[in-house]
Parts: structure tokens; sequence; C-alpha cells
């Protein structure tokens, strides 16, 4: 028997640039999947797609990271760009990153005959490239191109399945092995203008869409034989300028051909496929009226949310405008604030509201004054743009005011009343301290208040995405919404409420304001969630469904990849309530079953909390037992061929009973 051979991680996967590319994805701030909405324990799309493509039973296989490849078998097991290089018939130029206009032809399109005819009529050069500006490479040239309009041989490309098989080639890796930017099925030939990616050499790219094509073509056609020819051509893109010729010649050649009045007519190209209104959402074209332009992707359907957004909070100004009026800034007010003089007398967007909860003060002398719980008087701590609220003492209370530059007392200043961690605070007006006990006696007696610091500046499934996607930015925007949400005086801006996935006390807060154009604007929101579908290129379609663990047939014959809940780590389903309660008033028409519930069901989550199992023997029962029950029914029914990546983070016992 065969011991079977184990591999080191660190052999087998790439780790350094999965961290890399992990760690940027961390920092993109606008576009990415993530800003649709707050994920719980979110895993890099870059480490799950790694883990993912682990090739199955790689213990016995060879490292699939290049680095390890080169030193383990040589520089041969790399797939490198091969730069100036041609196969004998043209020469070819590759590099990563290089945005490249590709012709190739159907075998019969251009007979060698009338080709080399051709060359010895205008006295062609060995020496001669393709790409050469010498008149006679123009002339010949613009004979082929005529030559292939006028649709010589079988132009087995003018059938739709056929047609439609090429196009779908060209958009499977779209996004993937590269960035496909333009097209054009013509009759007999096919122009793609595409942006190459490292480690997909053009080479490759342009012979798996002939192979696959020539394959699946020869039998529609019941035929055998070659079905290309065996060379293509490329043009590297040098600018904009040469990016918007390129592609005008490639969309525009059914029309210079006598096919078609209008490139939008021709069905297999990139013209057709921007303003063609298709029942599936990618590529859809906005519903919205008063807009002409291309989209590609998930583009219109990204100017469709952003225009409802905007509807929507033009609409909330309308019924709650007058809560959050301007405010005019007065002389007064900009006395001893040389930033402000220039704004005197004009009316000021109101971005946000600082408020902090006060109790009364537990010296008898001051016992009627509500005095504030306020963890800084910091509001910009940025330097050269120090920005602090000063309280003034007062006879009978105190107020605030708003000074520039650094604090006299920089410590004072920047912890505010608050004398230590937790709920420990000293009296404004005479200093006593404010213990946790007098606080909450006054908080469960209804006494403690909130007064404000300060202000500073098919049509029924489409029309789904759309409500969706809204419902999405109302969510997401409550994030930033809640009496949780602090200032975070050392970026200057209002933070939010999940910075951890929990719901801790905050003494002082920030009121954002849902219609002034800062964090937390309702159609600011919608417009950065656009940003993602705008970016959204690829026609391969996703689907999700939920079901129960322990009794899925999801994954019968499928790759497993999955992230099982920590033990007793965090209440993910408490947390979602926060979100659920009001998605459910937006959502409930649309997925009925996923918003059944009042609530986000707790009783089934698979969790350890003893407050919901009589204690801990009890909840780690029911964890190990649903967890066992889980992983052995993804275990049947997985994919003999694939292994099963599992992301935990359990107690090691748990762990190995799991096993």
């Amino acid at each position: 028997m065969t011991a079977s051979k184990k591999k080191l991680i660190e052999v087998a996967l790439p780790l350094e640039a999965i961290n890399k590319a992990s760690a940027r994805e961390k920092s993109i701030r606008h576009g990415h999947p993530s800003t649709l909405h707050l994920w719980w324990a979110r895993r890099p799309l870059a480490a799950a797609r790694a883990v993912i493509e682990i090739p199955p039973k790689f213990a016995d296989n060879p490292p699939v990271n290049p680095e390890a490849r080169e030193k383990y078998l040589g520089t041969r097991a790399s797939r490198p760009h091969k730069q100036w290089h041609s196969r004998g018939y043209l020469p070819h130029f590759d590099q990563p990153g290089l945005v490249q206009s590709i012709t190739f032809r159907l075998y019969d399109s251009l007979p060698h005959d009338v080709l080399e005819h051709w060359k010895q009529e205008l006295g062609w050069r060995e020496q001669m490239s393709a790409d050469d500006p010498d008149p006679v490479a123009v002339e010949l040239r613009e004979r082929i191109a005529r030559y292939e309009d006028e649709g010589h041989g079988h132009s087995w490309l003018t059938r739709d399945d056929i047609g439609g098989l090429v196009e779908e080639s060209l958009l499977h890796f779209d996004g993937q092995r590269y960035r496909l930017l333009a097209w054009c099925v013509m009759p007999n030939h096919v122009h793609v203008v595409i942006e190459t990616r490292k480690g997909y050499p053009l080479g490759d790219v342009v012979h798996s869409w002939k192979s696959f094509t020539a394959k699946k073509a020869n039998k529609l056609l019941v035929r055998e034989g070659d079905f290309w020819m065996a060379d293509y051509y490329d043009r590297f893109i040098r600018d904009e300028d040469h990016l918007a010729a390129a592609t005008a010649y490639n969309e525009s050649n059914p029309v210079k051909a006598g096919l078609v009045e209008r490139a939008e007519q021709w069905k297999f190209s990139s013209a057709a496929g921007r303003s063609r209104i298709a029942a599936k959402l990618a590529g859809e074209t906005p519903a919205l009226p008063g807009i002409e332009r291309s989209w590609k992707g998930a583009q219109g359907l990204a100017e469709d949310v952003r225009y409802y957004g905007k509807w929507m909070r033009d609409e909330a100004e309308k019924r709650i405008g007058h809560l959050y009026p301007k405010v005019e800034l007065t002389a007064e007010m900009a006395k001893g604030r040389t930033d402000l003089k220039p704004y005197v007398g004009k009316k000021l967007t109101v971005i946000a509201w600082l408020w902090a909860r006060t109790v009364k003060s537990p010296n008898p002398a001051f016992s009627m004054v509500d005095v504030p719980l306020v963890s800084t008087f910091m509001l910009s701590s940025k330097v050269g743009k120090e920005t602090y609220v000063e309280p003034i003492i007062e006879s009978s209370g105190y107020r605030f005011t708003v000074k520039v530059g650094k604090p006299k007392n920089a410590g004072a200043t920047t912890n505010g009343t608050k004398l230590s961690r937790g709920a420990n605070f000293q009296c404004v007006m005479s200093g006593a301290p404010i213990v946790g006990d007098y606080i909450k006696g006054e908080g469960k007696a209804g006494r403690m208040g909130e007064p404000y610091i300060t202000e500073g500046n098919g049509v029924a499934v489409y029309a789904d995405a759309v409500a969706t996607y809204l419902a999405f930015s109302v969510s997401k925007a409550l994030d930033r919404n809640t009496t949780l949400c602090t200032w975070e005086h050392r970026m200057n801006r209002m933070g939010h409420t999940f910075t951890r996935q929990a719901l801790p006390m905050t003494w002082d807060y920030v009121e954002t304001n849902p219609i002034g154009g800062a964090g937390g604007d309702i159609y600011g929101t919608a417009d950065s969630l656009c940003e993602v579908l705008d970016n959204l290129l690829s026609r391969i379609p996703g689907h999700s469904k939920q079901s129960d663990a322990s009794s899925q047939s999801l994954s019968v014959d499928r790759v497993v990849s999955t992230d099982p809940p920590y033990y007793d780590n965090v209440p993910y389903a408490d947390l979602s309530d926060f979100f659920y309660v009001w998605l459910r008033q937006s959502l409930k028409p649309v997925f009925p079953d996923l918003f059944a519930t009042l609530a986000v069901p707790k009783s089934e989550e698979l969790v350890a909390f003893a407050y919901r199992h009589g204690g801990k023997i009890g909840a780690e029962a029911f964890f190990l037992n649903g967890m066992t029950e889980a992983m052995h029914r993804i275990a049947e029914q997985a994919h003999p061929a694939h292994l099963l990546s599992h992301f935990g983070r359990v107690k090691a016992l748990a762990f190995r009973r799991q096993l």
C-alpha cells in the first residue's frame, strides 16, 4: 500500500501573493463587492479563490504557484508571455496589460493562392510585417479586409448557433483571463479587442477560443477538418485614440460590408451587446427615461438604481426636510473664527449633529443640572486642523463653544468628561466623580438625556432587482444612522455602528443628516453601491439558495467551500436583526420565503450559546451534533475528485470531533 504524500501549504499555495492580494482588497473602498453591504466575517476573495482552485488530490501533484514550479520543475513549467515572436506565419507581440486588436478567420475565407498572387503583384518583401506602415503592406491589408467583407468561403458564422457560440466563447473568460473591450463576429472572420492579463499569454487565449469553437461548430455542421485558419493577426493599441479607432473599425465592419445600416443592428457584436434590451440584468439598458449611451455588464442596472436612489432621497427631503434645516451663519457665530468669516450671512447645510448622553449631577449643589457624559471634546486632531469643543461654565449651567487650534490642556480635552475606562465620568460643573452604578440607576429611572453639543457641515424581475439594491442602500445607510455612531476625531469624520461585530454602549454620538450629502446620506449610499454594479461585467449567472446544512442537497457533485459558525464567538443571528427588520419592510414581497418571520430565526443557528440551550453542556452538544451532521452531509454528497475547503476557527476539541 502506497502512503499518501503530504504537501506543505507554503509549497502548494503562493501564500505571499495571496496575502498581498488580500491586503490590497481590504483597502479598496469603492466598487468592490464587499462594499455592497456589511457582511459578517467576510473572507477576502483572493484567499477564497486560491483555496477553491487547489487542484484535486494536490498532495501527489507539483506545486501550483509559479515561483515554486520554477524552483522545483524549471522555467519550462511556467507560461510566460513571449514578447515578439512568430509561429512561422505572422509576427506577434505579447506582454501582460497590453491592449490588442485581434483578427482570426475561417480556414477558407482567404485562399492561400489569392494572398500569394497579391503579394507578387504588389512587390511584397519577406522582411515586411503584417503591421508594417509601408504602402505595400497597407495596400495588402486593405485588399484582405475588402476580400473578407465580400464573404468568401462558407461564411458559417452567419448561422445563429455558430455565431452565438463564438460570441459566448469570447465572453466566457472576460474579467478572468483577459478584459474584453470590443468584438464583432463577421460571416467569415472575427474581430476582438482585449486587454491581456499576466499568466494568460495571447497565443493561449486565442487558441482556447479557436479550439473550443472549432470542435463545437464542426459537431453542429456534421463535419471534420479545419475550421479556422492556422494563425491570427494582432496589433497592439498605442493609446486611447487608437483604441477608439480600433473599436469603431471593428464594430462598423458590418456597415462597411453592407450587411446592416447601423453597427448595433449586427447581432454578434459589442455594439449590439451594449444597446440590446435583454431579459438578463447583465447588459440591461436602463428603464429610466432620457438616458442614451452604451451599457456593458450591470451598468444599466446601476444607472437605474442611481436614478431611483436620488428620487428616494428627494422624496425623503420633501417629507422630513424641515427636520434638518439649514443654518444661517451670523457674525456672532463667526466671532473669533477666521475660518467662518467667508460664510457669514450664508445658509449652510448641517451634515451632522454631535450629541452626548446626560445625567443629573450627583453633586447636590448642581442636582438640577443635566451634565454631559463625553468621551472626548476633540473634533479634529489632525495636525494643522485641530478643532475642539470647550465647555463654558456659567452660574446655573454651561454651554459649548467650538475653537480652532491646539487646546491648552490637551489631555483634558481629549478625555472629555471621562475619568477612566468604562462608565466613569466627572461632573462638568463641579468635577465630582460620576460612577457607573449612578449612571445605570439614572438610566433605569429614565433620567438619561441627550442634549446636542455642536453641528457641522423581464420588467417585474428587473424591477425587483432595482428594488433589492435600493433596499440595500437604505439598510447600509442605517449603519451610519444610529446612536452608536461616534465621531472619529483622528480622521475628522463620522464613524459607523458596526466597527466590530457587537453593539457596544456609546456615551456621545453623531446624528447624521440623511439628506445632507455626507456620510449616511441615502443617495450617497446608493451611488457607492452602484460603483460595484458598474464593475459587474461578467455574463456568467450566479445563484444563491438558503437551506438547512444538515439536510441540504445543494452540494451533490459540487466543489464545496464552507465557513461554518464560530462555536460561541459571535451571535450573528442576533446582530442580523439590526438590518433584517428594515430589509423586511422593503423586500418581503420580493423574497417572501426569506422574510417570512418577524425577526431572524435563531433557534436553529448552529452556535453554542448557553442561554439558548439551558447551559454550556447543552449548547456544546447542540453545536457538535449539528456540525457533525452538516459535515457528514457535505462529505457524502461532494464531488469525489475535489477537496472540501473549510474555513474553521473553533475549539480544537470541537474541530477534531467534527473530523
